[in-house]
């Protein structure tokens, strides 16, 4: 299972977890400034990991398309859904504090906030959503505290927020 995350700033950072880090045998990061011709702009080998991380450090100004192809062990194609990014867009910047988090309560800020729903999740390196709560906002900065009620498990995790104008940002969440 494959769950694609991009995170927007001067770069486009995209993260994505994996069901069975062992079938993985290579993960293409791919573009598209229409949503249908898609060009490689990154490839990452596979490893044990549950998590992987690829940079895209000249992304597309304005509205670009992102998806990812990952290549099995036996050579089996499988695409992620496409994600739609506008780097035009605003300069949201996400914060958790603090990070790494030990007892089960942090604050997330967002500044340059737009007014509306964020939809705020947590997920585990496995892609299982674990957390998930709207906020409304009707200012310009954005700050909300969590506790994170239950057992948490030590470990790493990806929290991420969609913002009203469906622009995806994600962060990793360390638990102590």
């Amino acid at each position: 299972m494959l769950q694609f995350y991009p995170l927007q700033d001067k770069n486009v950072n995209v993260n994505w977890s994996v069901s069975d880090p062992l079938d993985g045998r290579l993960y293409i990061v791919l573009r598209s400034e229409n949503g249908i011709d898609f060009k490689e702009v990154g490839t990452i080998r596979g490893t044990a990991a549950s998590m992987y991380n690829f940079t895209d450090k000249q992304p597309i100004t304005g509205i670009s398309y992102y998806r990812l192809k990952a290549i099995s062990m036996n050579n089996a194609e499988l695409l992620s859904d496409i994600v739609k990014l506008n780097l035009s867009g605003s300069d949201q910047k996400f914060n958790i504090y603090p990070n790494p988090v030990s007892n089960n309560h942090f604050t997330v800020g967002l500044t340059n906030a737009i007014s509306g729903e964020y939809k705020i999740s947590i997920l585990t390196n496995t892609g299982a959503e674990v957390y998930n709560k709207i906020i409304s906002n009707t200012s310009s900065a954005l700050k909300f505290d969590i506790t994170l009620n239950g057992y948490f498990a030590k470990g790493i995790y990806l929290m991420k927020i969609i913002s009203p104008d469906k622009f995806v940002r994600s962060q990793t969440l360390v638990i102590k």
